[in-house]
């Protein structure tokens, strides 16, 4: 029982961290697009 407990707590915090990674990292290739096409305008 004490092993399900533990998956459980590792499977909640898991996805947040998934969350927590993919936003910056979909913040930076954003910011990096949006740079890289000024870049190329001018």
């Amino acid at each position: 029982m004490s092993g399900n407990d533990g998956s459980k707590v590792v499977t909640v915090i898991k996805p947040l961290k998934i969350v927590d990674i993919s936003d910056l990292w979909e913040q930076k290739t954003l910011e990096r697009y949006y740079f890289d096409t000024k870049k190329l305008k001018e």
